[in-house]
């Protein structure tokens, strides 16, 4: 059965949580919360940033493991970051929800997505898009939650980024340098003996606490980084001035960073990128953000190719 995963996006908060609840039923809810159904047989996990505008990395987080975007046509203040953000991340495949013309915007981030006026009208679209998949490569998988349930032991979830999970896997957790056994792995609350790329997952397991491991804990073969040499490809529309402390957002890892260089709008920068804390990466999109900037938040985005 394969996966689908998509990010709602764009319109207010509750606009968005009533689209995704069309979607889908909740499971969690944060910052960022959480959706499921299953289409054609096909596994679908919604994800929608609750606590964007407020906090921004909320909305990297739901779009950094998403296949698909729906986006509500609603204007905002924010509807240009987010088209800036759609557009850095290469997010091609997608449709708008609703009946405001935002085409001038989306001809802006260069994207083209086809346009319903409304939900009913684009669900067969939405679920019916069959993304590609890496599942001959390592592993790596990003967690978002853990926790203990009682009677039956350490829990965690979260989603299948490459490559494939197998019950009995003995598999490294970053950063941090610790390590788990896989002990079951269930997929909508059935038991499954493997989950593989673009899979949402819940794991029993055997190892540290729960409470050892945060949001943004990855499994499998990544590296570890205290600082990473990096080219931030910068808006054109970034305006915050040089020197602040800037906030990074890899898969579902959230934490402080600098730069060791102007970040220059419209252009490439080659710089160095510290980090406040170590952040494990493989092949991940860094998003900056400027947490207190006026206007467009988004200050660039890294790739890292290690």
């Amino acid at each position: 059965m394969s996966s689908l995963n998509i990010a709602v996006v764009g319109g207010t908060p509750d606009s968005r949580k009533a689209i995704a609840s069309a979607l889908g039923k909740k499971s969690q809810s944060e910052d960022v919360s959480f959706y499921h159904t299953v289409f054609s047989g096909k596994k679908v996990n919604i994800m929608e940033p609750t606590a964007y505008p407020d906090k921004p990395p909320s909305l990297a987080i739901a779009l950094s493991g998403a296949d698909f975007i729906v986006l509500l046509a609603e204007p905002s203040p924010q509807l240009g970051e987010t088209l800036v953000l759609l557009s850095a991340l290469g997010k091609r495949h997608g449709v708008v929800v609703g009946d405001n013309d935002i085409s001038a915007f989306m001809a802006a981030a260069s994207l083209q997505y086809d346009v319903f006026s409304t939900l009913d009208d684009a669900k067969t679209k939405v679920l019916s898009f069959e993304p590609e998949r890496k599942t001959d490569g390592p592993l790596k998988a990003w967690l978002d939650h853990a926790f203990d349930v009682r009677g039956v032991g350490s829990v965690a979830l979260g989603f299948v980024v490459d490559g494939v999970m197998h019950v009995h896997d003995k598999l490294a957790a970053q950063p941090g340098e610790q390590a788990l056994e896989v002990r079951s792995i269930q997929q909508n609350d059935v038991d499954v003996e493997h989950a593989e790329a673009g899979d949402r997952f819940g794991i029993k397991y055997k190892g540290p606490a729960p409470d050892q491991f945060g949001r943004g804990t990855v499994l499998g073969d990544v590296k570890v980084y205290a600082e990473i040499e990096a080219n931030v490809v910068v808006p054109k529309y970034w305006k915050t001035m040089p020197g602040k402390t800037l906030h990074a957002v890899a898969g579902f890892q959230s934490v402080p960073c600098q730069v060791d260089k102007d970040l220059v709008p419209g252009q490439t920068v080659d710089c160095l990128l510290k980090f406040h804390k170590p952040v494990a990466l493989r092949n991940d999109a860094v998003v900056l953000f400027d947490l207190n900037a006026k206007g467009l938040r988004i200050a660039g985005v890294a790739q890292n190719g290690g």
